[in-house]
């Protein structure tokens, strides 16, 4: 509740029915209170006027150059906020008597300024279509928002004057110091450009040299794969011809016709495939000693090896790759999938954040959702735990019992009469005999 002291704007009441006319004054507390919130109030309209004071000098200069419309409806905006909240906190020490001069002043000073911006912001170029002029902008800003007729908000602008002869030589000495500063930067790009240019030519070459010997290698590699297949074409081919032949002397001996062995022990074969075929003995040789293979005939083998290592290779590369199936919670298919799971990944040396990411993406339904919690953290101890889980609720020797009992309940059940009708049409149809038979069902 304010005081007489504190409400002077208040009309005065009748005070007719008053015996006494003394006047009114304010306890020793009712003054320390009102104190208080005097300070309390300039604090806050001297604050607020310093942010506003901040505005208008980033005002003032932003108003000397090219602006958008949109940018001086944003300026004028602020502007208009900043003044509202300094008169807001004027009015609370005009009310109470507590102005100082320099309050006044820095008032008065707000809503000038204030207004004076916002008549340079509607007079602005930009917003009447004209063609914008910078130094005659400036020079208007500068006419407009004086400094030393606003020296509180924008400061004040010192002048120096110097003579002739200093001003001449401050000159020529600012020139030689800017020159010998553009002189030393250039020399400084110049060689950081020549440094950097010397370390991409020394990257090149290495890229170059590089790419040179892989493509060398590469060619290498193609040239010994086309020979190593050309040597099982004619391993093939060569086989090929030994069964034939051996298939023809077999036929050949079955019917004792000896002119036909002759004529298939005299075919010429081409010289790639007449070395592996054997030749006649020869009564008059000398007795068979056994001797060491060439190196020449081990790396035939090798090569022989090598080729056919390739081969299988690419066979079972063609071979569509296993993968487990998707556990939905059915306990019927846990120990089979876990069974396809643990054989196909969780044996392989994987991370733990790798197999709990293929056994979130193996799981699904029921079973995905009842170890959706583990899958937030990537350790083993989650890993156990979803497993733990699964086992208790799928793997579970009574949870499968008790699934087969389920499954077998719901079978859909034969009805009497329809198997009285098989029984009946058993005679007439010689098919239906096998139902008597245990074996065939």
């Amino acid at each position: 509740m304010l005081t007489p002291a504190e409400e002077p704007d208040c009309p005065p009441e009748d005070h007719q029915g008053r015996s006494s006319s003394r006047e009114r004054s304010l306890t020793e507390k009712g003054l320390v209170m009102q104190e208080q919130e005097a300070k309390k109030n300039e604090k806050a309209f001297n604050k607020a006027y310093d942010s506003w004071k901040q505005l208008a000098r980033e005002t003032r200069v932003k108003l000397k150059a090219l602006c958008s419309p949109e940018e001086l409806d944003t300026i004028e905006r602020d502007i208009k906020a900043k003044h509202a909240i300094v008169q807001q906190h004027y009015e609370p020490i005009r009310c109470n008597h507590t102005t100082t001069p320099v309050i006044v002043q820095r008032m008065d000073a707000c809503g000038t300024l204030t207004d004076e911006m916002f008549e340079l912001i509607n007079k602005r170029p930009e917003i009447i279509d004209e063609t914008f002029n910078e130094s005659k902008e400036k020079e208007r800003v500068r006419m407009t928002l004086n400094k030393n007729e606003y020296e509180s908000v924008f400061g004040k602008t010192e002048t120096v004057i110097s003579s002739p002869s200093e001003s001449s030589n401050s000159k020529a000495t600012s020139r030689s110091s800017s020159k010998r500063a553009d002189a030393e930067a250039d020399l400084a790009a110049k060689l950081e450009q020549a440094n950097a240019m010397e370390e991409i030519h020394e990257q090149q070459t290495k890229l170059i040299k590089l790419e040179s010997e892989w493509k060398l290698k590469e060619a290498e590699v193609k040239l010994r794969l086309e020979e190593e297949k050309t040597k099982l074409q004619r391993l093939q081919a060569s086989k090929e011809v030994k069964v034939a032949a051996a298939r023809v002397k077999a036929y050949n001996a079955f019917d004792n016709v000896e002119s036909c062995n002759q004529e298939v022990d005299n075919i010429i074969l081409p010289d790639y495939l007449n070395t592996d075929l054997q030749t006649p003995l020869n009564p008059r040789a000398l007795p068979f000693q056994s001797q060491q293979r060439s190196p020449e005939m081990l790396r035939n083998q090798e090569e022989v090896s090598l080729t056919q290592a390739l081969a299988s290779s690419l066979i079972l590369n063609r071979l569509p790759v296993p993968e487990p199936s998707t556990f939905t919670g059915d306990p019927l298919e846990y120990l089979d999938w876990k069974t396809s799971f643990m054989a196909l990944i969780g044996q392989k040396p994987l991370p733990v954040c790798e197999e709990m990411l293929y056994l979130k993406s193996y799981l699904a339904g029921e079973a995905r959702r009842a170890v959706e919690g583990f899958f937030y953290r990537n350790t083993e101890d989650a890993y156990k735990g979803i497993w733990n889980v699964l086992q208790d609720r799928y793997g579970n020797p009574f949870i499968i019992q008790r699934a087969f009992r389920d499954k077998l309940t719901k079978w859909p059940k034969v009805a009497a009469n329809f198997l009285q009708s098989c029984a009946e049409a058993t005679p007439h149809v010689k098919g239906l005999a096998t139902l008597n038979d245990l074996c065939s069902i």
